[in-house]
């Protein structure tokens, strides 16, 4: 998630240099603004609504904490949790 709000952030440096290059394009900019805001407010509710379902279901944080542990995407065979390549 780090790594996608990272890359957000350059591609709004560059359109932001491109666009107020051009200053009749100043609704442009507005639409843009707009358009990231609403993207940021998207994937912060991804990230509540994921934290909150599992707060839901069991009020233990460890048990959240577990299943992003065991469901990483990055696990490999040799992993250290011992459970072995899951995918």
């Amino acid at each position: 998630m780090f790594l996608i709000i990272k890359f957000m952030y350059y591609i709004q440096a560059y359109l932001y240099l491109f666009l107020y290059s051009f200053h009749r394009f100043n609704n442009l900019v507005k639409l843009v603004i707009i358009f990231e805001i609403i993207v940021y407010v998207v994937i912060f509710l991804n990230e509540f609504l994921i934290f909150y379902e599992f707060e839901i279901s069991s009020p233990s944080r460890l048990s959240f904490l577990e299943y992003r542990r065991n469901n990483q995407i990055f696990n490999s065979s040799s992993s250290k949790f011992g459970k072995g390549d899951q995918y």
